[in-house]
Formats: structure tokens, C-alpha cells, sequence
């Protein structure tokens, strides 16, 4: 069915006509009549803004569809390009480039870290998770909220009494409550290193960990009814059970064993040939 008479009154898209005229002008064109212009003109390729006036039905242009009008300049694209954030996390603390001794736990001291979040109607608390890779040793911590700045703090401030070989590295998934790394690696003097986008299963040991710790902390619990005591207490009993995968032994017999140096020695003995991804 062919559309009816067309109003081709430059009134009808007063946002067009002036830009319209201007782009003729400026490309060196004649600029077409009212009529001839609502009629037939089909915007250009390259016209990428769509005009909010009301659509002109006719042979060319759908009824009720939008008008496009060329944009005047591309500055705006432009400066979203150049303000787009620099990666929060650098390429070579990828989790690609760690050794292999620890995906294979070959080595004591080195750790995985996550958060465990709950129901949102309880607020911003949470706990954030830590465990050794290689005894399995677990440390659970309060937080009040996903602030990186203080997560990051509690995590160095847990880590600091232990002996340089037995906080060698943390691994973290790209969560921004981690982003404030710098700060670990500063104060504990630790390598920090990072799960792919999308990826947590990488950090398996404390995923892992996590369901353990959910048949207590189910995400209908509190957070802000618990004291980092409950949550010590908590860790205390889940370190005290022996562990098929440790030979029957607890997690906390296997740290204090790497802790005093027994194995300590074993497992640099064991280590492989580093290679350039882990």
C-alpha cells in the first residue's frame, strides 16, 4: 500500500533541516528542496545518530521509523576511546604465567584468596577466604563491606606474622575487591597473580574450600551476626579434619609440619623445571 500525502513542511523536523543544509553546504552539493528532501533523500552510511523528531512517511522512509541525521563531528566517540580505564590488573601478573611448582603444589606458601557473599537484604558484609595450596590450611575474615582498600589490608595484616617461605604468592580471580593488589605485595612481600576473566574454576583449591565452608555460612546467614572469633573457631574445627588428599593427616599438622620446616626441604627437592606457563 502506498503511504498517503506527505507533509513536507521543514517544520515537521526542524533538528534536520539545519544540519541537513549544512552537510550540502559543506560537501559542495546543492541542497534539495523541502519536498524533494522529505520524498526521497535516504540518510548516509555513515550518519550514526539517530535524529528524535517525528518520522516522515513516504516512498523511502518506513512510517514510524527514525530519521537519521549525519553528525556534525566525531569527537564524542572519540573521547569515550580516550577515556576508557587503563586494565586494573597488568598481563604478566596473569595466571598463564605462573610456575608450574605451584599449580602442582610442589612448593609450601602459596595461597588463593576469595570473597563469600551473602544475601543482599543483610547488606555489604562478607568474608573474604584464604588457603595455603599445599596443606590446605584455611583462614576465614570479616569484612564490612567490598571495599578493596580495607579487604586488601585485613588479607596483609593475616599474612604478615608468617615466615617469607610460607607467603611465597596469592592467587585472586579479577574482582574489584582486588584490585587494591599493590598493597599485599608492599607489605607481606608476596607475588601476587590472577585468574582469567571469567575463570575463577583456576583458583580451584579455594572454590573448593568455599562449598566446605557454605554447609556453616549458607547464604542465608547473617554475616553481621558472626565475630571474626566464630569464624576462627570455625577455620579451627575445618583445619582439624584429616584430609584423604593429605595422607589422612589435618591441615593443620601439614602447615605446622611446612611451618617449622619439616617438608619444607621435601618439597624444594621435588620442585620441577619452571616453564613459562602454569
Amino acid at each position: 500500500m502506498r503511504a498517503g500525502p506527505v507533509d513536507a513542511s521543514w517544520s515537521a523536523i526542524p533538528a534536520c533541516a539545519t544540519r541537513s543544509s549544512a552537510a550540502c553546504a559543506q560537501a559542495g552539493r546543492p541542497s534539495r528542496s523541502p519536498g524533494v528532501c522529505a520524498m526521497s533523500a535516504r540518510p548516509p552510511r555513515s550518519a550514526t545518530r539517530p535524529c528524535t523528531a517525528m518520522s516522515i512517511p513516504g516512498k523511502d522512509v518506513r512510517p514510524n521509523s527514525d530519521v537519521t541525521c549525519p553528525r556534525a563531528a566525531d569527537d564524542g566517540a572519540a573521547d569515550l576511546l580516550r577515556k576508557r580505564p587503563p586494565p586494573k590488573f597488568a598481563p604478566e601478573l596473569s595466571i598463564l604465567f605462573r610456575p608450574d611448582v605451584i599449580a602442582h603444589r610442589k612448593e609450601f606458601g602459596h595461597w588463593e584468596g576469595d570473597l563469600v557473599l551473602f544475601r543482599q537484604k543483610y547488606g555489604p558484609a562478607n568474608v573474604t577466604t584464604m588457603i595455603e595450596r599445599t596443606s590446605r590450611f584455611l583462614e576465614v575474615l570479616k569484612n564490612e563491606d567490598k571495599r578493596a582498600k580495607p579487604i586488601m589490608a585485613q588479607i596483609a595484616r593475616a599474612l604478615m606474622p608468617l615466615p617469607r617461605h610460607a607467603c611465597r604468592s596469592v592467587t585472586f580471580d579479577r574482582g574489584s575487591e582486588f584490585v587494591d593488589w599493590p598493597h599485599v605485595q608492599a607489605e607481606v612481600g608476596a607475588q601476587t597473580w590472577f585468574c582469567e576473566a571469567q575463570s575463577p574454576w583456576q583458583k580451584g583449591a579455594v572454590e573448593n574450600a568455599n562449598k566446605r565452608l557454605r554447609r556453616w555460612l549458607g547464604r542465608d546467614t547473617d554475616p553481621n551476626s558472626l565475630s571474626q572469633e566464630d569464624l576462627r573457631l570455625l577455620c579451627a574445627g575445618l583445619n582439624a579434619t584429616p584430609r584423604k588428599c593429605l595422607g589422612f593427616r589435618t591441615p593443620a599438622e601439614v602447615f605446622k609440619a611446612n611451618l617449622l620446616g619439616r617438608g619444607h626441604r621435601r618439597a624444594k627437592l621435588s620442585r620441577q623445571p619452571k616453564s613459562h606457563l602454569g
